[in-house]
């Protein structure tokens, strides 16, 4: 890897800040959000992230799949658009399709890249025991 500095707007959140952030709109109701987001992508160029959030689904839902030990009592459908902070495109450059947890499990992932997607399901969840650190 190479060295980079790349500026990023006030307000930047990343991945895990940005899943907690989108959360946290859905839990307030909000069915659309959007933020800034550095992924890290190869483009190194930060990206605006357009969350669609659905309906909130409770643990009796399909949608919750077969995965035992989720620890959760809700989700909602979401999709986000990823668009390139310099672009002026209105297509976004990637899509993302989630069932996510209000505990930050997503169930089931699918990403579109346009002219591949892929699907991604947890077919086991193990919990680990918290190191202990000295």
């Amino acid at each position: 890897p190479t060295d980079a500095d790349v500026p990023l707007p006030k307000g930047t959140l990343f991945p895990v800040s940005h899943t907690a952030w989108v959360i946290d709109e859905a839990e307030q109701g909000s069915r659309f959000a959007s933020r800034v987001v550095f992924t890290g992508s190869e483009e190194l160029e930060p990206e605006i992230v357009n969350a669609f959030i659905g309906d909130v689904v409770d643990e009796n839902s399909p949608e919750f799949g077969s995965v035992e030990n989720l620890e959760s009592k809700k989700g909602w459908p979401l999709t986000l658009a990823f668009h390139s902070i310099s672009s002026q495109s209105s297509v976004p450059t990637f899509e993302m399709r989630a069932f996510q947890l209000d505990n930050g499990i997503a169930p089931s992932l699918e990403m579109n890249f346009g002219s591949i997607s892929t699907m991604m399901t947890i077919e086991r969840l193990e919990h680990i025991e918290h190191p202990m650190c000295d």
